[in-house]
C-alpha cells in the first residue's frame, strides 16, 4: 500500500480510530514505543520534530494530516525494530488509553509549564501565525487550517496589534478552547495512578535541553521551534482575574504535575530501553 491509498483510509477517522489503527500498527510490530502527550505550548513541537529529522525516533503524530500520518505509518513499518518509536498528538489521556493502545507503549511523557505562560504563549503563536498567512506567507497546509479556524472563529475583526491579542486571551471563544488546558488533556484518564507507577512521566518545559542532552547525546542544541521571536504578550499583559478565568478547576491538577517534574537524566534508560522502572 502506498502513502495516498493509506491517506484515504486515514481521511474518515475520528481520533479514536485514529488510535486504534496506532494500536494494530504496533501490535504487529512490537517496539520500543513512547507517547509524548503533548500538551499545547509546552515544547512538544521541538522534541517530536527533531529527533524525527535527526533519525534519532521515528515519530508518528497521530493528529497529523492524512497524508502525513499515512507515511509516517509507511516509514514505521520499513524501520529497524531497535528504532524508538514516538507517538504523539494533541489527543488526551482518555482517548489513548481507551483505545488500548497503552498496551504497546513503554511510557508517556508530557511536559509542565505555568498556565500563565502556556497562555501568553498560545495567544502570541495565533497572533504570528494568523499575521503571517493574511500576509501570505509560505506555510505548511496544517497551519493554513489552523489559521483559517482561527479566523471563522475570532470574536472580532482580526488586527495585528496588542490590543487584539489582549482581547483573544479573554474572550470567550479562547476560553472554550484553551481553558483548563491540563484537564483537557487529562482529566478522565488514570493519569495520577500512572505517575505514581512511573507509567507516565512529567519534566519541565524548561528541561527539553536537558533532554536533548542527556538522553539523545546531542553535542550541539538544536534550534527551537514554534517559538516566537518577538512575542506581542508577555505575562504582564496577564491580569489575575483573566488568569482566573482560564485555569478555575485546573489548579490541583497543575500542581499534581509541577510537584511531580521529574530531571530528563532520571529517566533516560526508560526512554531508551524500554524497560518500565
Amino acid at each position: 500500500m502506498n502513502r495516498l491509498d493509506l491517506a484515504e483510509i486515514v481521511e474518515p477517522l475520528s481520533d479514536a480510530e485514529r488510535w486504534l489503527l496506532v494500536k494494530e500498527c504496533l501490535r504487529q510490530k512490537p517496539s520500543n514505543a513512547l507517547h509524548f502527550l503533548h500538551i499545547p505550548k509546552t515544547g512538544g513541537t521541538s522534541f517530536g520534530e527533531t529527533l524525527g529529522q535527526d533519525k534519532k525516533a521515528v515519530i508518528i503524530s497521530v493528529d497529523a494530516l492524512p497524508e502525513t500520518l499515512a507515511g509516517q505509518l509507511l516509514r514505521f513499518s520499513n524501520t529497524d525494530e531497535k528504532m524508538l518509536v514516538i507517538t504523539r498528538a494533541h489527543h488526551s489521556l482518555k482517548v489513548i488509553e481507551n483505545s488500548g493502545c497503552l498496551e504497546h507503549i513503554s511510557l508517556v511523557l508530557t511536559a509542565y509549564r505555568n498556565p500563565a505562560e502556556v497562555h501568553v504563549s498560545n495567544v502570541n503563536m495565533i497572533m504570528r501565525r494568523v499575521s503571517n498567512y493574511i500576509d501570505g506567507q509560505g506555510m505548511l497546509k496544517a497551519e493554513r487550517i489552523f489559521c483559517k479556524e482561527w479566523l471563522e472563529n475570532f470574536p472580532m475583526k482580526f488586527s495585528n496589534t496588542k490590543e487584539f491579542a489582549k482581547c483573544l486571551l479573554r474572550s470567550d471563544v479562547y476560553r472554550d478552547r484553551m481553558g483548563k488546558v491540563y484537564s483537557l488533556f487529562l482529566l478522565g484518564s488514570c493519569w495520577k495512578k500512572m505517575i505514581k507507577s512511573k507509567e507516565l512521566f512529567v519534566i519541565s518545559s524548561d528541561s527539553f535541553d536537558d533532554l536533548f542532552v542527556d538522553v539523545f547525546d546531542y553535542a550541539v542544541l538544536p534550534t527551537r521551534k514554534n517559538v516566537s521571536v518577538s512575542p506581542m504578550l508577555t505575562l504582564e499583559d496577564f491580569d489575575a482575574k483573566c488568569l482566573s478565568g482560564l485555569v478555575a478547576g485546573d489548579e490541583a491538577l497543575a500542581e499534581f504535575l509541577k510537584d511531580s517534574i521529574v530531571k530528563p537524566a532520571q529517566i533516560r534508560d526508560v526512554i531508551l530501553s524500554g524497560n518500565k522502572q
